[in-house]
């Protein structure tokens, strides 16, 4: 296991701090800790300037015969994700996209369980883990919300701050237009 002090965000207080050093505005509000997003969405309330704002939803995956191919997809917290089309968009093969293991998130990203944010791809020095944006979030909303590195807080970005974190990450995002997905998946022909 990796040791906390290793990663570069750690918490809300390193986050912010990162953020406020690479000039990008934020807001965030704590709430009780959320384990689901349907507690999140019952805790968390943007107001004002920040009403508008996307709350996120961050899933990490591993493929389960190559455990080194690992994903962190953040996605409009509404967006339904066919894992099945998913699957077979990232070559995975039938049935070996998987939740990854809480080792490898923290190992990789620093995120514990009920934290994984799009900041989580900031502590992958390695950049083994490939990130994946919903289109939506890309291009559809002003502002997006993610936990700074904890599941007590949600910080809202302008969208320009959310490109600013990923081209610091040192990678590129594949954006993925997941209501378009699952229809192409399941319209391809078997092979």
């Amino acid at each position: 296991m990796v040791e906390e002090k290793q990663h570069q965000l750690k918490d809300r207080e390193t986050t912010e701090a990162w953020l406020t050093a690479n000039s990008i505005d934020f807001h965030t509000i704590t709430h009780v800790p959320v384990m689901t997003m349907a507690e999140m969405n019952e805790a968390v309330l943007f107001e004002g300037e920040y009403a508008a704002t996307m709350i996120a939803k961050n899933l990490f995956f591993q493929d389960k015969k190559n455990k080194e191919r690992m994903w962190v997809v953040c996605a409009c917290h509404d967006t339904t994700i066919d894992l099945k089309a998913l699957t077979k968009t990232l070559g995975c093969g039938s049935g070996n996209l998987r939740a990854g293991s809480e080792e490898a998130m923290y190992d990789k990203l620093g995120a514990r369980k009920g934290a994984l944010t799009l900041f989580s791809i900031l502590n992958d020095t390695g950049k083994s883990v490939e990130m994946i944006l919903d289109k939506r979030l890309a291009e559809d909303y002003a502002r997006v919300a993610f936990h700074p590195m904890t599941n007590e807080a949600t910080t809202s970005i302008a969208k320009e701050g959310m490109m600013k974190v990923i081209a610091e990450s040192q990678r590129e995002a594949r954006v993925l237009d997941f209501a378009a997905l699952a229809p192409a998946a399941s319209a391809a022909p078997a092979q």
